[in-house]
This record gives C-alpha cells, structure tokens and sequence, in this order.
C-alpha cells in the first residue's frame, strides 16, 4: 500500500475548511467493499480546473481496504475501485477522525460513509432523501406528473434550508448551499450565507457563493441593468447604453445546449412581433466553438445581435450577470432598469405584452 501526507490548496474546487481538531490531524479510512475483491481502490483529491489531481492508491484484501494520513482541513474526495478511469465512484468528505465505508462495487451511489462529523450528517441527508428522489424518478417516467414532481423537488429545497440552518458549521450545509443558491429568493440564500460558520464563508465554495450572491444583487429587478462594450459576431461594437430607449433581451445560450435551442423559437416569435416597437435582441453565447455558433444563428434563424468571446462560462457578460445554469434572460426596460429575468416560453410574448403596447 502506498500512502501520501497532503495538503490541498484552498484554490481548488474543494471545501476547504478548518476541522477543528488542532491537535489531531490525523484520519483512517476502512473499507469494505464487496465484489472489489484484491483489486486497486484509489482516493482522488481533485483541484477543480488544476489538473492533475492528488490520487492515493491501495490494494484491497477480499474487499477489505485501508487509507492513513493527515489532513488540517476537510476535503471533498473520490472513491474509485479498479480503474481510475472507473465510471463508478463515491464521494465522501475526508477529515480528521476514522472513517467507515460500506458497500457493494456495483452500487456505489448506496455506499455508508460513518464515523466522522461531516460522513454521518451526509449519510443521514442521502437516507432521507432516497425515498423522494426514487418517487420522482418513477414519475418522470409518465407524462402529467409535472406539477407532483415541482412539489417533490420543492419539498426536498425545503428541507435542505431547515437542515442549513439546524447545521450552520456543517460541510453538508455549505454543500446544499452551493447547490440552493440560484434555486430560492435571494434575500433567502442571503440569510442563509449569513448563519453559515466563517469558516465555511473563507472557504473556496463560501467564497464563490458570497461572490454569486453579488452578482444576483447587482442584477436584482428594478436595479440598473449593468453596462457593457463588447463586439458581435461581425466585429461591430456593440454598447447596452446605446439602446436606452429601448426594450432589450439580454439572452444566454450556447449552441451545445438542448433547453437553449427549444426557446428560441418563443425568442424569434417574440422578435418578429415587436421589433418595429422598441424591441431587440442581444444573445450572448457561452459557445467555444466559432462554427458551431454560428450555425446555430443561422439555422435557429436568430436574425439579431450576438456577442460572445467564445469563453463558455468564463464569458465576461454572463459573469457580469451572474450567469451560471443556462437558458437565462433578463428583459430590460428603456430607462436601463431590469424589469423581469428567466423569461420562459410563452413567458416571454405575456410579459412583453404587459410592457410594449
């Protein structure tokens, strides 16, 4: 067995947080896992875009397996038996304190994590939510079972705000936030930032919400739209403070994204209806491929101006606005201010009828 000692930086895609046990770093990790037999089992540290990752690397004893080490923080990481190259895997926190996995090689997604502060609290939430998740799968089988499965995923962001704030120094809590925060009301993941311990808030994940939660103010409705200069797909420059006056669409989309391209058909409808009366389009891409873009344009027939610097989500506009889950929208009114946003479907046409007479 090989073992390595290390440290992850905070910059990583990891949560990176204190773990409250200086004068105790240390962890172990026993494993059981059925049907690993005496083959490898690796544990994967990734660094988010920083390539490549921290693997540890052991050999399993009749499925029986163990890690040591040392750790100050608590860390995001990977089981993967066999192969590295495994598609099946698990993901557990790694802190100090001794760690217990138990399960079956063919069903890693039912893997126990116990033992320590953060595993236990993660396998309680997985146990919990098992049932609900198994019910909204079985309803998304048949059609009409919309409105049952919007309650069902309501239910389950419920339940992750009661249990954020029962666990404010919890990773768990951090996690959940990261994944709510574009899902409820801003002023609701505010107050939610708010109780998290600071530890948490200094972490990379702490750090990345407080600056998502800005952008989500900045482009709150009723707030100015925020100005840019940027240039279309002609090489034409193209300025947001140019068109007071006007009602403009502020839209996010990439030719690579399914739900993108079936809206643009509600956007091209709603163009051709009130284009002669103060209306435009601005589409930003997230696109990285020229082609690809520019196909899209032509056979979506998207007859308006396009921005994009072919930087995906690094796009400096959607980082502006604090895009991240596209499609996404912003409808923007003639004095500047932005009077509606994630204008779906036929939402689009109704809400520009409330507006354009």
């Amino acid at each position: 067995m090989t073992m390595k000692n290390f440290t992850v930086f905070a910059g990583g895609l990891l949560w990176l947080i204190s773990a409250g046990c200086a004068n105790d770093r240390s962890y172990e990790i026993n494993g059981s896992l059925e049907g690993a037999g005496n083959d490898s089992v690796y544990l994967v540290v990734t660094h988010g875009r920083q390539l490549p990752a921290d693997t540890l690397r052991t050999v399993a004893v009749n499925g029986v397996f163990t890690f040591t080490g040392e750790t100050d923080s608590v860390q995001n990481v990977t089981l993967v038996p066999g192969s590295i190259q495994s598609r099946k895997f698990f993901s557990f926190y790694l802190e100090p304190g001794d760690i217990r996995l138990s399960g079956h090689v063919d069903s890693m997604d039912h893997i126990r994590a116990n033992g320590t502060y953060n595993n236990d609290l993660q396998t309680q939430v997985r146990q919990a939510e098992t049932k609900t998740y198994n019910e909204i799968r079985a309803l998304a089988q048949q059609p009409g079972n919309e409105v049952r499965i919007n309650d069902l995923r309501e239910q389950l962001n419920n339940n992750r705000i009661s249990f954020i704030r029962q666990h404010p120094d919890a990773m768990v809590s951090l996690m959940h936030l990261y994944v709510l925060q574009d899902r409820v009301p801003l002023d609701t993941a505010i107050a939610l930032f708010a109780r998290l311990a600071p530890p948490l808030k200094r972490s990379f994940y702490g750090r990345f919400i407080d600056g998502r939660l800005a952008a989500r103010e900045r482009v709150r409705i009723g707030n100015p739209a925020p100005l840019f200069d940027a240039l279309d797909v002609n090489g034409n420059p193209v300025s947001l403070a140019a068109l007071k006056g006007k009602y403009v669409l502020l839209d996010f989309w990439a030719s690579w994204c399914v739900p993108c391209r079936a809206e643009n058909p509600y956007v091209v409808a709603a163009y051709e209806r009130y284009k002669n009366k103060g209306f435009t389009v601005i589409s930003v891409s997230l696109d990285h491929d020229r082609n690809k873009w520019t196909e899209a344009i032509e056979k979506d027939h998207l007859n308006w101006t396009h921005i994009s610097e072919l930087k995906r989500f690094e796009e400096p506009i959607a980082q502006l606005y604090g895009v991240q889950p596209i499609p996404d929208n912003f409808l923007i009114g003639p004095e500047g201010k932005i009077l509606a946003a994630k204008l779906r479907g036929e939402e689009l046409e109704k809400t520009l009828a409330s507006f354009i007479q």
